[in-house]
């Protein structure tokens, strides 16, 4: 309560909280223009179960000499990086700005990316992520993977300005492949074993270097050099950005179409995730398992049961928040037809194919499945299906312009508007 307090004052006071992008409590400025949205249950479910980071907020924001670092790992409702992105902009402007986390090249895989830098190569990279059944790579921490058989390779990121956070860096971890085939590689022309004027190598893993430089940057770039004959490919599997400075850095992990089955069969993305030490885990996956074939209860629980078995294999004292898919429909085309004058005047049926939306009778038992799971394993739960409004809700955010004709996917207003109510959950407790 003590941390919703003081928030509440930051966010009512203009000269405390900076550039006025919410106008007092978010539901507050919020409710007036959608009152279909159950603002009075945004709040975080079974907060007790989250007490360790709760703390460790609370000492941040009386001490601002530490830093926290969240995941958040979902499906496309994440990749986009609409949702997570606000959530990132508000944890960093009220609790400290420590970098912008981990980015994967999304564009070199030929997939979605955040809006919040660009990327590009001078070279085609073959790509694998989870949702390949039998992967033909390792797939990395962040799902999905790149690799280039081609030495002079290069992974160029820009970061894009942003007027309300900076996001300038100055010390890059890169993830990849560490194997004797491996390809060499320079990070603005420094080198793994080899320091050059501002940068400097600062440590090194089992699959991963330590980069500083002397100063802020907005752009690095990765070269592959060849060093020996023997070498033959480089594996990519992202990088992490941070600033040097105490605060929260905000990850956001979403693959396209993911599911927590995708996530168990693909355990080395996890593996590598332990390396980042994370302080809470925020799991929006499920939405994918609604919409496909049919599944039961008892499959599905096995499923989270197994990805969470394996995330606390890693990380056994790991804070953990479930969001609950949002409200979504399943989208058909039937036979429809039509009567109509032949040339004769005859009246006769012309039949045509029409698209419809159908209630999703699986979304129940998901929700209902997540929300059980955490209770029974005390794991702290966000129920956006329950504070979105409900059943059938999601076209009443359509008609809003908040979510997209397929009544899955939101619009980027849409997304923002879910982080500004998780980020107020977060709050309240």
């Amino acid at each position: 309560m003590k941390l919703f307090l003081f928030f509440l004052m930051f966010f009512l006071n203009p000269n405390l909280a900076g550039a006025d992008i919410i106008n007092g409590p978010v539901g507050h400025s919020i409710k007036k223009e959608f009152n279909f949205i159950n603002y009075d249950k945004n709040k975080i479910e079974n907060s007790e179960s989250l007490k360790v980071f709760y703390n460790k907020l609370e000492n941040l924001k009386n001490t601002n000499k530490s830093k926290i670092l969240i995941i958040h790992i979902g499906d496309s409702h994440i990749q986009a990086d609409y949702f997570t992105g606000e959530l990132r902009m508000l944890f960093h402007r009220y609790f400290g700005n420590a970098g912008l986390g981990i980015i994967f090249p999304y564009k070199l895989a030929r997939t979605n990316s955040s809006s919040s830098y660009i990327s590009f190569s001078n070279k085609k990279w073959k790509h694998d992520s989870i949702k390949n059944k039998h992967p033909e790579m390792t797939v990395g921490l962040c799902g999905i993977s790149i690799e280039t058989f081609a030495p002079g390779s290069e992974i160029t990121i820009n970061l894009k300005d942003n007027k309300d956070v900076d996001y300038s860096f100055n010390k890059v971890t890169v993830f990849y492949e560490k194997d004797e085939r491996a390809f060499g590689y320079f990070l603005n022309e420094a080198g793994r074993f080899n320091n050059t004027p501002g940068v400097f190598v600062d440590g090194s893993g089992e699959f991963y270097d330590v980069f500083r430089f002397d100063g802020p940057l907005k752009s690095v770039k990765l070269r592959t050099q060849q060093v020996n004959k023997n070498e033959d490919h480089f594996r990519f599997y992202g990088m992490l950005f941070e600033n040097g400075y105490y605060g929260i850095i905000y990850n956001s992990l979403g693959i396209n179409g993911a599911t927590f089955d995708d996530f168990n069969n693909n355990e080395s993305s996890i593996k590598q995730l332990s390396v980042l030490s994370p302080d809470l885990l925020i799991i929006s996956l499920g939405t994918n398992e609604s919409l496909g074939k049919i599944i039961n209860p008892e499959n599905f629980n096995d499923s989270v049961n197994r990805f969470i078995s394996k995330i606390k294999h890693y990380n056994p004292n790991l804070d953990i928040l479930f969001t609950i898919p949002p409200d979504n429909l399943l989208t058909r085309r039937i036979t429809d037809f039509a009567y109509k004058k032949d040339k004769s005047g005859k009246r006769v049926k012309e039949y045509y194919k029409k698209k419809v939306y159908l209630k999703n009778e699986k979304l129940g038992f998901i929700r209902n499945s997540i929300i059980n799971y955490a209770l029974k394993n005390n794991y702290a739960y966000w129920d956006l299906y329950s504070i979105m409004g409900g059943d059938g809700s999601i076209e009443k955010w359509h008609k809003k312009s908040l979510v997209q004709n397929d009544r899955i996917h939101f619009f980027k207003n849409g997304y923002e508007l879910q982080g500004k109510l998780l980020f107020e959950a977060f709050l309240r407790r």
